[in-house]
């Protein structure tokens, strides 16, 4: 299966109306890859925080899918990422401590120049 393949089947599988509430979302990074940059985006333009339902909406938009995204599934897919996102009832928050690879150290900061003379 091709990129696209997988991603369609990840798609397929937040607008399914079959997905139970005890059914895990098959995790797996290549098939989520879209659907987990497009959350983590709308979350870092929300302020780290969003409602289930806003963020099944931006992934509407953003996939320009014909159906709706489905609470249970999402609710799987979110869960699968727990050390992406926090559900708290309807909300879903942004983790701050997950590690993101850092493609170089950042300068030492600056010394500051205090003129103490009066």
């Amino acid at each position: 299966p091709t990129a696209a393949d997988s991603a369609g089947r990840a798609v397929d599988r937040l607008m399914s109306e079959d997905y139970v509430p005890t059914q895990p979302w098959p995790r797996d990074p290549r098939d989520d890859a879209a659907l987990l940059a497009t959350v983590l985006d709308a979350l870092d333009q929300l302020r780290g925080s969003a409602t289930i339902n806003k963020l099944r909406s931006a992934l509407k938009l953003r996939h320009n899918l014909p159906r709706s995204v489905k609470s249970v599934p999402f609710r799987a897919f979110l869960a699968s990422y727990a050390d992406h996102f926090v559900l708290d009832g309807a909300h879903v928050f942004k983790r701050y401590d997950t590690a993101w690879p850092v493609v170089a150290p950042l300068p030492p900061p600056s010394p500051l120049n205090h003129n103490t003379a009066c």
